[in-house]
């Protein structure tokens, strides 16, 4: 059977979510404060659940699928997580990548974490969306249970 890790031992699909991660603050950061937004980014928020109970801490990630020019991401805290226009998606179809965390360290200030969900989640995004042109006051909405 063959391996997922590549040679330094990362999986395939936690590098794509840290390259997701990464593009989307360098965006976000290039976009800057009190500018019009050039990619019409959109507001999402939603629940992801693992076999039907809240992620307690992770994170998201919209990878775009249709060539749009930035991702966007979100931690989940439990279970809820939320993108307001200035960091969000801009419309479009996305892949959506989802990590879930706990503790495992003795001293909680440390943060020492591992990754909880089952490695087919970490190879392959579990899910898509499609973000569409909405207002502040009904954002596109986003609920995943993974199985």
């Amino acid at each position: 059977m063959s391996s997922p890790l590549t040679a330094d031992g990362a999986t395939t699909g936690r590098r794509r979510f840290l390259s997701a991660a990464v593009l989307v603050a360098a965006v976000s950061v290039t976009v800057g404060c009190g500018k019009k937004d050039p990619f019409a980014r959109q507001p999402l928020e939603g629940t992801i659940t693992w076999e039907g109970k809240p992620i307690a801490m992770g994170a998201i990630a919209l990878e775009p699928a249709e060539g749009q020019p930035a991702g966007a991401n979100a931690a989940i805290s439990d279970g809820k997580f939320s993108m307001p226009r200035e960091t969000g998606p801009c419309p479009g179809k996305y892949n959506v990548w989802i990590r879930a965390f706990e503790n495992v360290g003795a001293d909680p200030s440390t943060r020492e974490t591992k990754q909880i969900l089952p490695r087919k989640f970490l190879n392959a995004p579990p899910a898509s969306v499609t973000i569409e042109q909405v207002s502040d006051d009904k954002p596109n909405v986003l609920n995943v249970d993974l199985k």
